[in-house]
C-alpha cells in the first residue's frame, strides 16, 4: 500500500507548478515600447509575456526534443490584467492568444 501512496506523491508533487523566476532582459526603447504594447494586447505583464515568449522560441528551437504542452505542464500562476487584484490563475501555456512558433526566416 505503501507504494501506491508514494506514486500518489510523485504525481502531486509533478503536477505542482515551479517557483517564479526573475531574469533581467536587454533590448532598446523602439522594442521595449514594442514589447509593453504585446504584452498588454494579450492581457499580460510584461514580465510574463517576455518570459513566454523567450520560452516558445526556445521550444522552437530545440526541433522536437521540447513541446510546449511539456515544457509548460508545470508554469506557474500568471497574471491577467483582466483579474485586476484576483490571485495569480495557472495557465498550463493557454490562453493570452496563440505561442507555439511555427516558422522564423
Amino acid at each position: 500500500m505503501d507504494e501506491n501512496l508514494g506514486g500518489w506523491r510523485a504525481d502531486l508533487l509533478s503536477d505542482l507548478p515551479q517557483a517564479r523566476v526573475e531574469g533581467r532582459f536587454y533590448t532598446f526603447p523602439d522594442a521595449y515600447d514594442l514589447i509593453k504594447v504585446a504584452a498588454f494586447n494579450r492581457r499580460m505583464k510584461t514580465q510574463d509575456f517576455v518570459g513566454r515568449s523567450a520560452l516558445a522560441m526556445a521550444v522552437f528551437d530545440s526541433a522536437g526534443e521540447h513541446t510546449w504542452r511539456e515544457m509548460t505542464r508545470q508554469e506557474p500562476p500568471m497574471w491577467d490584467l483582466r483579474r485586476h487584484n484576483l490571485p495569480l490563475k495557472r495557465q498550463f501555456g493557454a490562453n493570452f492568444g496563440p505561442w507555439e512558433v511555427q516558422v522564423v526566416s
